[in-house]
């Protein structure tokens, strides 16, 4: 997940209305948002399985593309 769809989550599960509150009385909100960051990434990767299997490529060439979504922050 990149900056611009985490933002996107963010304000879609309407975080922002928690952002000035100290972690530890959010914790609900933060659990939130992780199992929906980690959905819409699981989505996205089940969504490139079915694409590239249906273009004919393996396996290997999958996880590899999968693998490469990992995050660089």
């Amino acid at each position: 997940m990149n900056r611009e769809e985490y933002n996107l989550l963010f304000h879609k599960l309407e975080l922002n209305r928690v952002a000035f509150v100290p972690l530890v009385n959010c914790d609900h909100e933060v659990l939130k948002l992780v199992n929906a960051a980690v959905n819409a990434e699981l989505d996205t990767c089940a969504e490139l399985v079915e694409l590239r299997g249906i273009e004919g490529f393996g396996t290997l060439a999958i996880a590899a593309e999968i693998r490469a979504r990992k995050s660089k922050e």
